[in-house]
């Protein structure tokens, strides 16, 4: 990891052989912290470093040439960076099945984060929205406290941290509405009900059903009259009590014409309220 970081930090929770004694020859700094849980370990972990952007390796795992050569060439424009990572299980490399490729969210910034719920208070925008990648299983309670970090900043700059249910054709790997409800309730933060993206009437009714009422205040309205119906969805975030606003998400599918797509889905908002 040398080659690409400027610090070098070891979370270690209590290991009796040389581990301890490698990693202080190896490392910059060396700290010792009981066991907390993969997630908050982890997350402990990001919080001691010194820089905005943290590669976070676990102790089985490690950069080859390749990989090393293509993080030293990037710009650092986005979020976070998913690594493809390889297995390596009884003498040969693991190509096939859910073994790998196997990408998974290592390189990431709570600080550009923080950044932007500073841009929000000072323009005064009440609330951010995160992409929370897949949260896959393997990820999830990692996403859960690096979430729950940037939820109390957010708290603390009175700017709220929301999620929503993406993609309405729900792939493989993408978590449904379920998992997302259990991230949001379990970081403290708040849900963005989508209307469009779920897969089904049944999924879209259970869902809003559930998020809406875990909102502060914002949800994104579409019309999509071919594949569901806006009038449904707005009727559940008034049987559940929603008093918040709805934000229009025109796509091409409603018009070339930009400005004629908005005012249609304004007109379908306003009759369906």
């Amino acid at each position: 990891m040398r080659p690409v970081a400027r610090e070098l930090l070891v979370v270690d929770s209590g290991s009796t052989d040389r581990t301890l004694e490698i990693a202080r020859s190896l490392a910059d700094r060396v700290i010792e912290q009981p066991w907390l849980g993969f997630g908050p370990q982890k997350q402990f972990a990001v919080e001691q470093a010194s820089a905005d952007w943290v590669l976070s390796l676990d102790a089985d795992e490690a950069l080859s040439p390749e990989l090393t050569r293509e993080i030293e060439a990037l710009d650092l424009a986005r979020d976070g960076y998913e690594l493809p990572r390889r297995s390596w299980y009884l003498g040969r490399w693991i190509t096939h099945g859910t073994w790998g490729p196997d990408p998974v969210l290592r390189l990431e910034t709570i600080d550009l984060t923080k950044q932007w719920i500073e841009h929000a208070r000072t323009v005064g925008c009440p609330r951010v929205m995160l992409n929370q990648g897949t949260l896959a299983p393997d990820v999830l309670e990692t996403a859960i406290a690096t979430l729950k970090t940037i939820g109390d900043y957010g708290k603390s700059r009175n700017v709220f941290v929301t999620l929503e249910n993406r993609g309405h054709t729900l792939p493989a790997q993408t978590a449904g509405w379920e998992v997302i409800v259990r991230v949001i309730k379990a970081a403290g933060i708040h849900a963005n009900p989508d209307t469009g993206n779920f897969p089904d009437e049944e999924t879209r009714a259970a869902g809003l059903r559930a998020m809406y009422p875990l909102s502060s205040g914002s949800s994104h309205a579409h019309y999509a009259p071919e594949r569901y119906s806006e009038a449904n969805a707005i009727k559940i975030s008034k049987e559940v009590g929603y008093k918040g606003l709805y934000s229009i998400e025109a796509v091409r599918s409603n018009g070339p014409d930009p400005y004629t797509a908005v005012q249609t889905i304004i007109d379908e908002l306003l009759k369906d309220i």
